[in-house]
């Protein structure tokens, strides 16, 4: 028999349906999310606005190469719907952010607008032209927000965000500085974004997120061993001792074994500022005897 269970789930990063998730672009500055169900241009520019963004348009020059390259990018070649419509008379298109079509960077592959054939406009991969605001099409959300809280800097090789704090603090301190903020101690997975940091901090030692606990097992803030994350030590083995130790990174880029209550420069780490950040419904079906 099929019982039909609806959870309510607290995400981070909402999945929503068919539609994907939002995805942060460092070239514009901001987030897109694609929509492949179809919608009219007030449907579509309802669904923005639920989730604080706009219906996209191309308003800059890299948002154009942004939305090009997402829609050449679709198997099925097919017209997205802008943000752009002309409100006031037919021929003042404007953007859901208030910039004219004028004021666009120049788009060489417009077609010239007719008013009669719509008043809203929409894109493919070669051509900008005019749609009836009523055509049922694929769209974009787009959201200018930075990419970290506060002031955390992101960092495109990891795809998180990091503040450095060079005033020393002991361990425990310095971790729940980053809890207060949010956020936790850095915990390191990789070489890449071992250097990545390296070079972010100015090279210079800092706390991790990185305990010893009884029996010598060393664990991460998130929960994970030392195994599984960046595991180059001091001295080339992983120290073992009963007693309890906190990780730091030294000079050399390696883990180290540091007094837990020594104070020390330290950096905090974030997950990226993600949009739709809601409760939702998710709907399985779950078999049963």
């Amino acid at each position: 028999m099929l019982k039909t269970i609806i959870l309510f789930v607290l995400l981070s990063v909402v999945f929503d349906g068919s539609y994907g998730k939002f995805v942060y672009r460092e070239d514009i500055g901001g987030w897109i999310k694609v929509f492949k169900v179809v919608a009219n241009y007030s449907e579509a520019s309802a669904q923005c606005r639920d989730r604080e963004a706009v219906l996209a348009s191309p308003i800059t020059e890299e948002l154009i190469l942004e939305l090009k390259t997402i829609i050449a990018a679709q198997k099925h070649p097919t017209s997205y719907l802008l943000g752009t419509m002309a409100r006031d008379s037919p021929n003042s298109f404007v953007s859901e952010e208030g910039v004219a079509l004028e004021d666009m960077p120049e788009m060489d592959f417009m077609d010239k607008l007719n008013p009669d054939y719509g008043r809203c406009l929409a894109m493919s991969k070669d051509r900008v032209h005019v749609v009836p605001c009523s055509s049922k099409l694929p769209y974009i959300c787009y959201v200018k927000r930075a990419a970290c809280n506060l002031d955390y800097t992101y960092l495109s090789e990891s795809r998180k965000c990091y503040k450095f704090y060079i005033t020393p603090a002991t361990w425990s301190d310095a971790s729940n500085v980053c809890k207060a903020e949010g956020a936790h101690l850095v915990v390191i997975n990789d070489r890449s974004e071992m250097n990545a940091l390296w070079s972010f901090t100015g090279y210079q030692s800092f706390f991790v997120g990185l305990s010893q606990t009884g029996g010598g097992n060393w664990m991460s803030v998130t929960g994970q061993p030392v195994e599984d994350l960046y595991n180059l030590w001091y001295y080339g083995y992983k120290p073992s001792d009963d007693a309890l130790f906190c990780g730091s990174i030294e000079s050399s880029q390696k883990l180290f074994k540091a007094d837990c209550n020594t104070a020390m420069s330290f950096m905090c780490e974030s997950s990226i500022n993600y949009i739709d950040r809601k409760v939702i419904f998710h709907e399985k079906k779950l078999k049963s005897d």
